[in-house]
């Protein structure tokens, strides 16, 4: 998301942005340290090898049987929870790192807004006190 997008949100949607960022971000960091692991290691080697499986049944589906489509909906399903989980895994740390950019951009902007209401109320609330 653009700076100028950030920009033009309301403060409360940037406060819900915030809070699904910080969100994707602490998902992020648990698959990050998974990875790291022996394990995660080898969960990666599972799926990867389960891709290739899920490869090769496509090619096992008659496509002139009935229920062909579902069958192929359903191995599409499973390929992409797969691709999901490997990448998750494989990219954590790249895509964590991109989302805190943008968490720190959404922080700054809804910060300088919250500081602006803030300041713009203070002026008003002085300004009424210097009239009287």
């Amino acid at each position: 998301m653009s700076d100028k997008a950030l920009i033009s949100m309301s403060v409360e949607e940037l406060r819900e942005e915030v809070s699904r960022v910080d969100s994707e971000l602490s998902e992020l960091a648990r698959w990050t340290a998974l990875a790291g692991t022996e394990y995660g290691q080898f969960l990666m080697r599972d799926k990867r090898e389960r891709l290739a499986m899920v490869s090769r049944l496509y090619g096992s589906v008659d496509m002139g049987t009935e229920g062909a489509r579902t069958r192929i909906a359903r191995i599409q399903g499973f390929e992409e929870y797969l691709r999901m989980d490997l990448a998750k895994l494989e990219d954590a740390e790249k895509v964590r790192k991109s989302l805190a950019r943008h968490a720190q951009q959404c922080h700054t902007i809804l910060n300088e807004r919250l500081k602006a209401r803030t300041e713009t109320t203070d002026d008003i609330v002085s300004g009424a006190i210097k009239e009287k």
